[in-house]
């Protein structure tokens, strides 16, 4: 059965890591963070989503978030793994692998480029956004 595929819009998280594969092929794993609004506890829920890039796409992405890239819509593949925490316990992740995406950069009042409250999260959104990276492979 194949994984199945994701569309996200979001937020890119402050913290990316780089490497190389075994195979020398270049990635990029950045988290997204995308949120949802609770009727009842008037508030938006965040879930981060663990993405990775991989090859010349990843040297791409990697400047765009350096050049102040903080938004990003994306589609890709759902990987679930489990792992160790560092108490020793069996947790469960869903990774995503990215096929294509674009990436914006969105001003907003807080520094360092990201939303403070729900409100700020919905005026951002409906802005107009400035692209800095567009890939399809």
């Amino acid at each position: 059965m194949p994984n199945p595929t994701i569309t996200l819009r979001g937020y890119i998280g402050q913290h990316t890591s780089k490497g190389t594969t075994k195979a020398g092929k270049p990635f990029l794993r950045f988290s997204c963070a995308t949120s949802e609004w609770n009727k009842e506890t008037q508030k938006s829920e965040y879930t981060y989503w663990n993405c990775t890039l991989f090859g010349e796409s990843a040297n791409r992405a990697e400047r765009s978030i350096e050049e102040g890239a903080n938004k990003v819509v994306l589609n890709g593949i759902i990987m679930q793994r489990t792992y160790k925490d560092k108490n020793g316990n069996e947790k469960a992740t869903h990774d995503i692998f990215v096929n294509d995406y674009e990436m914006y950069t969105v001003a907003t009042r807080q520094q360092g480029n990201r939303p403070q409250s729900a409100r700020e999260v919905r005026e951002v959104m409906n802005k107009s956004l400035t692209t800095h990276e567009s890939i399809r492979y």
